[in-house]
């Protein structure tokens, strides 16, 4: 089955020298398996810069309460996931906005189907933490604070309910592909570009039944319409 392809991940950090340093990793299955991690650092953090200091202090404090020497795990993340990546064709990873979609490519790789749900109308998880009083944090966290573990409960219960088979994904990435053409025609200056441009919108809506896609907008439609 379809479902039984699906990964969700988030993950808590701080920084050092601008780059991410994971400090809580959630995994999730589509089914009820999931692997929560605070991974032990690889230095001590009187050795941070002191900018870097100010940023991790206020992620403690107002963001995501994870000290830096919490923890025990040695997790290697990207060794972690090999397996499921090396045994499972037609993968997909769901992550929730663009910095933690960044990392996790960087774990595994272009070639990998990594939705963004922010692209799929997805709340923010300050709503998703509101409307959900039910689910438990991890042991680290009390309810004001971010939880990896409690994030990818909510995420997958969203992709359960909201993305429940393959032909929503491609909906939603042919209406995102579909926005960007409209993009690059409204920048067009001559005529046979927009032609071109316009040309290929139509094909691909007609191929995909867009019109019918709540996710394109009237006003996108309105620009189309105009020029036909």
């Amino acid at each position: 089955m379809y479902q039984d392809k699906i990964i969700i991940i988030d993950v808590q950090g701080f920084y050092s020298a601008n780059k991410f340093i994971p400090k809580e990793v959630c995994i999730s299955s589509y089914d009820s398996q999931i692997k929560n991690f605070i991974i032990q650092l690889p230095f001590k953090y009187l050795k941070l810069m002191a900018k870097n200091r100010t940023t991790n202090n206020w992620l403690y404090n107002h963001f995501h309460d994870l000290r830096w020497d919490d923890g025990d795990s040695t997790l290697n993340v990207k060794e972690y996931l090999k397996p499921s990546i090396k045994n499972t064709q037609n993968l997909t990873v769901y992550v929730k906005g663009l910095e933690k979609l960044k990392w996790v490519k960087t774990l595994i790789g272009e070639e990998i189907c990594i939705p963004n749900l922010d692209d799929f109308n997805c709340s923010n998880i300050d709503t998703l933490y509101k409307t959900d009083t039910n689910t438990n944090l991890c042991n680290y966290h009390c309810c004001k604070y971010r939880c990896a573990l409690k994030n990818v409960i909510l995420l997958r219960n969203y992709v359960k309910f909201n993305l429940k088979n393959k032909e929503n994904i491609e909906n939603v990435v042919s209406s995102r592909v579909f926005e960007n053409l409209l993009k690059a025609y409204d920048c067009c200056i001559d005529k046979d570009h927009r032609t071109f441009f316009l040309k290929m919108i139509d094909e691909l809506r007609i191929y995909n039944n867009l019109s019918c896609s709540p996710l394109i907008s009237s006003s996108i439609y309105g620009i189309h319409r105009h020029d036909s």
